[in-house]
């Protein structure tokens, strides 16, 4: 991802926070794809192996698409944390631009 992509994509993560679309957290992420209302997970390239291949499973068995991108500490700031390793983004529109930007 190019600098200037990577700051729009940080830059929007923030809004999709604002606006509410955003879920964090372990829990209440795997809750949402539980619901049915995640569209996209983003994942930190440094989290773990097993939160990886967790998520990547879910992924796969609720048709969802995962990217995995920067890190932690980057995807945390992004969102006003100190850092992320998930992310669910609820929005359609959201999860287009979203994927549009990390292209």
């Amino acid at each position: 991802m190019l600098s200037m992509e990577k700051d729009k994509f940080l830059k929007f993560l923030g809004l999709c926070k604002k606006s509410g679309k955003l879920i964090s957290g372990d829990y209440s992420v795997e809750k949402s794809i539980f619901n049915n209302r995640t569209k996209l997970l983003i994942i930190a390239e440094d989290s773990s192996a097993d939160k990886v291949q967790k998520y990547t499973q879910l992924s796969s068995s609720y048709n969802i698409e995962l990217i995995t991108c920067l890190s932690k500490e980057e995807l945390g700031c992004a969102i006003g944390r100190n850092v992320c390793a998930i992310i669910g983004i609820t929005d359609i529109n959201q999860k287009n631009k979203l994927l549009s930007l990390y292209q």
